[in-house]
């Protein structure tokens, strides 16, 4: 068992050592040596953990697409508001979702699934929602909509961040 433990203790110490790393330097400017350094792990341990950089990067988009959930309770409206300012702060004091959002914003998972696909569907939802207790406009596309709302998160970040 301890050992157990201590290889997630390592995979931990790997993934949130990466988060930093993409958060001071972007995806394409992150060294796997500056990873090692702050994770405290030898090159071993990464590998034995990570197949590539591009797979610690994935661990961080699924950590970080966990970040906010949308409470299912109440008005579908206020859970909207309350996730985007559980977002917003996780963005000002969370390496790890502050590098998720970034690695999205980058595109260095083009060729996957869309970065932003569960935070749209789970504004699209709230949305619909609303409309059925009569919160949102009936004539209102709610995924339509969702795009527009998770757009303007992602713009208002990436520009706080130039």
């Amino acid at each position: 068992m301890a050992k157990q433990a201590r290889a997630v203790q390592t995979w931990r110490s790997i993934v949130d050592a990466a988060a930093s790393v993409f958060d001071d330097y972007g995806y394409e400017r992150a060294a796997i040596s500056e990873i090692l350094r702050r994770a405290k792990v030898t090159k071993g341990a990464l590998y034995f953990h990570f197949a590539s950089k591009e797979a610690i990067a994935q661990a961080i988009m699924d950590e970080q697409t966990s970040t906010v959930e949308f409470e299912q309770e109440g008005s579908p409206l206020q859970s909207l508001v309350d996730g985007g300012q559980q977002f917003a702060f996780a963005l000002r004091h969370n390496a790890m979702a502050r590098a998720g959002t970034r690695l999205s914003i980058e595109g260095v998972f083009l060729g996957g699934p869309h970065p932003w696909g569960d935070w749209i569907d789970a504004t699209a939802r709230m949305l619909e929602l609303g409309q059925e207790r009569g919160e949102v406009f009936p004539q209102i596309d709610p995924m339509v909509s969702a795009k527009i709302i998770v757009a303007s998160f992602t713009g208002i970040q990436l520009v706080s961040e130039a």
